[in-house]
């Protein structure tokens, strides 16, 4: 009886060879690196590229590359002529009937370094396939960047990764803005001469920190739409308002004083002075008003003036802010509508004064979530009276009983929280 061997072990290792380099599905090839002659290839190059064996024999593999990626090959030649292998380069091969392969690339020379061994990858289809998710997305980009709506595209992490042009021609300067840069530019739009700002910046560089996160991080929730206002958290922490105020008038007094313009600000006598709310998100709010003011005022006088409203118990308190100014006054007819992202009385104002038009939108988000209301009274070349109202929780010694320092002023924090 005669004894069947497997294929494995009368095959001998050349013929196991040929048939591993003939029926790959890839394009191999042995190449000569001294003439860039191709000394072997297997069927699969024919069937790609639809030439004989014979005519990609007889040519240079040179003369088959795309004119546009021949600088690259012959320095990716020179690479494996000095002993190094390629792992995918990518370079463009003419079929027979004229068209281009796209062929992904990987090799290595011989020991001696006279012959390349090499395995190329059709990647065509790939190719196109990736040029027309790039062609649609493009269009998608043109599409979106061009709508007049504003459209904003975040991470998981809340980082913004688009912004279409409406939205970036208006937060050009916010969008990771310096602190520095911020305050000169504050200092800009008020109108205030490089030369002072030098005397003032150390003074008052701790409180318009306060206002730099603002225009970053408010400026991405206000164009994100409802959802974000949900998300925003507000601190309860005791602060003396007294003390908000004289932060807040030294940071616009001189502003004032060099535009020749009367700057007060009032608290009424039945107002506590210890509150219990967010301090941080109230100077905000004081801040653009304060500032808007100043922005469109060119003579007279600025007001802010805190009163209270009414009391809820002993519990809470709902407190008043105006700030009047004699600027240029706002339409009737646009009263309410620059609450809204991107807006302002006119566009001529945004030539003449510059800033965003989103301001007064983040603050109107903020002040809702204080269970308050924002709302303006005007006329054009009278001034204009903004009044928003906030409601805090009342002190109580009882339950405060920790007081820490933080730049200079006593903060006193729940048991609580």
């Amino acid at each position: 009886m005669t004894k069947i061997e497997p294929i494995y072990l009368t095959e001998t290792l050349t013929d196991a060879f040929e048939r591993f380099f003939n029926f790959s599905p890839d394009m191999v090839c042995f190449v000569s690196i001294d003439d860039c002659y191709f000394k072997k290839i297997n069927r699969e190059w024919e069937r790609v590229l639809g030439y004989t064996k014979d005519e990609l024999l007889a040519k240079p593999f040179t003369e088959f590359i795309h004119l546009d990626d021949r600088e690259a090959t012959f320095k990716e030649v020179e690479r494996q002529m000095n002993g190094n292998a390629t792992i995918h380069f990518v370079n463009r091969y003419r079929a027979k009937n004229g068209s281009y392969r796209w062929f992904d690339w990987n090799a290595s020379p011989s020991l001696n370094g006279n012959i390349l061994y090499a395995v190329a990858r059709d990647i065509t289809e790939q190719r196109k396939a990736e040029e027309t998710a790039r062609m649609s997305e493009e269009k998608y980009r043109a599409l979106v960047d061009n709508s007049p709506d504003l459209i904003i595209r975040y991470d998981c992490t809340n980082r913004i990764l688009f912004a279409n042009r409406p939205i970036r021609e208006e937060l050009r300067q916010l969008l990771n803005i310096e602190e520095h840069e911020y305050i000169g530019k504050t200092f800009r739009e008020l109108g205030l001469p490089a030369d002072q700002c030098a005397l003032w910046e150390q003074d008052i560089q701790k409180i318009v920190k306060t206002a730099s996160p603002f225009s970053k991080e408010y400026s991405y929730e206000t164009t994100r739409g409802s959802k974000i206002a949900g998300k925003l958290e507000f601190e309860k922490i005791a602060f003396k308002l007294n003390e908000l105020i004289n932060e807040l008038d030294m940071l616009f007094d001189p502003v004032a004083f060099n535009k020749g313009i009367v700057l007060d600000m009032h608290i009424e006598d039945n107002v506590p002075n210890i509150l219990i709310g967010d301090s941080f998100r109230l100077r905000q709010i004081l801040s653009n008003l304060i500032g808007n003011a100043l922005k469109f005022t060119i003579k007279g006088r600025i007001d802010l003036v805190i009163r209270k409203v009414s009391e809820y118990g002993t519990q809470e308190i709902k407190l008043e802010f105006l700030v009047k100014d004699t600027g240029i006054g706002i339409s009737q007819y646009k009263n309410n509508e620059i609450f809204k992202s991107f807006s302002q009385a006119d566009s001529s104002t945004t030539r003449k004064y510059g800033g965003t038009g989103l301001g007064l939108a983040i603050c109107k988000r903020l002040v809702e979530k204080m269970k308050g209301e924002i709302w303006v009274e005007s006329k054009e070349d009278e001034g204009s009276s903004f009044y928003f109202t906030c409601v805090f929780d009342n002190f109580d010694e009882k339950n405060y009983t920790e007081v820490r320092e933080d730049l200079n002023l006593k903060i006193v924090q729940s048991k609580m929280h």
